[in-house]
C-alpha cells in the first residue's frame, strides 16, 4: 500500500489537519483541546500550515473583541489524505494511455467540446480578445483551476493555474495536460508555450503567449 503523503508532515500538523477535516472547520481553541497542546502552540502550527497553503480561515465577529478565526483545509491538504478512488483514477488513466490511447484521446476531445459548448463567448472570434479572455478565465475558474492572467513587461502574457482539478488524470497521462493548452489556444491562437508544469515538480502550471492587440491586465 502506498504511504499517505500526510505522514511526511510533522505529527502535530497531521493531527491538526485531520481534526479540521473531521469537523469541517474549527477554531484554534477547539483544536488545542483536541490535540492536547496550548492555544498559542496551535496558532503557531496553523500559521505554518497557512503559509504552506494547507489551511485557510474565515473571520467571524462574535460579540466584543477581535473576530474569531475558523480554519478549514484546502484542496491541496485534501489531496494529502488517502483516497482509493482517486488513486484508481490515476491508474485507470495510465492504463488507458498504455493500451488504448485512442480511447483516452476521444474522451478528452469530447470534454473539450463540452467546454466549448458551455462557454461560447470564449470561442466567438467576432468578439474583442479582451472579452474572450475574460470568458476563458471564468471557465477555468469555474472548473477549479484558480487562474490568474499576468501581463509581463516584456509584452508576453502568462496564464498561471494555481490548482489542477485534473491532477489525478495528469499523473496517469501527460496527454491530459494538453486540455488546458488547447483551451487557451482556442482563444489566443497557436504558439502558446508551457513554462511551468506541476507534473514535473513546479508549484503550479503556467503558459506564456502573446496577443495581436493590447489587453488590459486581469
Amino acid at each position: 500500500m502506498v504511504q499517505s503523503a500526510l505522514t511526511y508532515l510533522p505529527p502535530t500538523r497531521q493531527q491538526l489537519l485531520t481534526e479540521i477535516r473531521r469537523r469541517g472547520e474549527a477554531r484554534a481553541e477547539d483544536l488545542a483541546v483536541a490535540v492536547g497542546i496550548t492555544v498559542g502552540g496551535v496558532r503557531q502550527q496553523l500559521m505554518a500550515l497557512y503559509g504552506d497553503g494547507l489551511v485557510v480561515y474565515r473571520e467571524a465577529a462574535e460579540g466584543p473583541g477581535r473576530p474569531k478565526h475558523y480554519y478549514r483545509i484546502t484542496p491541496s491538504a485534501e489531496a494529502l489524505f488517502p483516497d482509493e478512488a482517486r488513486d484508481l483514477l490515476t491508474q485507470l488513466t495510465a492504463h488507458l494511455d498504455g493500451v488504448a490511447p485512442e480511447v483516452l484521446e476521444e474522451f478528452l476531445a469530447a470534454h473539450r467540446a463540452e467546454m466549448r459548448r458551455h462557454h461560447p463567448i470564449a470561442q466567438d472570434a467576432t468578439l474583442p480578445i479582451e472579452r474572450r479572455l475574460q470568458a476563458m478565465l471564468a471557465a477555468f475558474e469555474g472548473q477549479g483551476f484558480m487562474p490568474e492572467l499576468e501581463h509581463a513587461e516584456d509584452g508576453n502574457f502568462y496564464l498561471n493555474l494555481y490548482h489542477c482539478p485534473l491532477f489525478q488524470f495528469v499523473k496517469g497521462s501527460e496527454r491530459v495536460c494538453e486540455f488546458s493548452k488547447q483551451a487557451l489556444e482556442d482563444v489566443v491562437g497557436p504558439g502558446t508555450r508551457r513554462v511551468a508544469w506541476r507534473r514535473e515538480g513546479d508549484p503550479h502550471c503556467a503558459y506564456r503567449f502573446t496577443l495581436p492587440m493590447t489587453c488590459a491586465d486581469s
